[in-house]
């Protein structure tokens, strides 16, 4: 993980993101990839495509701080041995933890951190159930977690965009047409 020294206030998965100025929105769009995790105090949009994989996206709009994760598996505790970051980060059970820990050392409360929660299509038919998978598991740990649930889009076969403010915790999604599927599939082999 890379907590820029300019910039305290955002932590990156730095393999896993990209950045570029969209005049139309006039801001900064981070696009985070499969293993990607981005948190920010800034006025950014932070941006990915999901199939079976799940993004959770958390924000704290009383402190102005959110972040996104973007996990492939849901993982078991055995996988936690793994000390590869990078590795890590494609779990959930490492990522939706690692996400909300890092928002926390930021300033972000608990009972003010409200949840999104995209993804999980089966779109990947030789996947088997791993959208389905990572649905459950996501939901278990918010649950268990009692977390403020208070938007998701989860399941169904098409791929999905997101554009996310996490300052403000706003999510805009567009579902792509079945033809975008094979590209996400490629993206999204563990």
């Amino acid at each position: 993980m890379n907590n820029k020294k300019n910039n305290p206030g955002r932590i990156e998965s730095v393999k896993h993101v990209n950045r570029h100025y969209n005049s139309e929105l006039d801001k900064t769009v981070v696009s985070i990839s499969p293993g990607g995790l981005y948190i920010t105090q800034e006025d950014e949009v932070i941006s990915t495509v999901l199939g079976s994989c799940v993004s959770v996206c958390a924000s704290d709009t009383v402190h102005g701080i959110g972040g996104m994760n973007h996990f492939m598996v849901p993982g078991d505790v055995d996988d936690l041995q793994n000390s590869n970051q990078e590795e890590l980060l494609k779990l959930g059970i490492y990522a939706v933890g690692y996400l909300l820990d890092q928002l926390y050392s930021l300033g972000a409360k608990k009972q003010c951190l409200e949840i999104k929660v995209f993804g999980g299509g089966a779109i990947i038919s030789s996947a088997g159930d791993v959208g389905n998978s990572n649905i459950d598991f996501v939901m278990h740990y918010i649950e268990k977690n009692q977390l403020n649930l208070v938007s998701h889009d989860l399941g169904g076969q098409l791929p999905r965009k997101l554009n996310y403010l996490p300052k403000t915790g706003q999510v805009y999604m567009k579902r792509l047409r079945a033809l975008h599927k094979r590209v996400v599939a490629e993206r999204e082999k563990y």
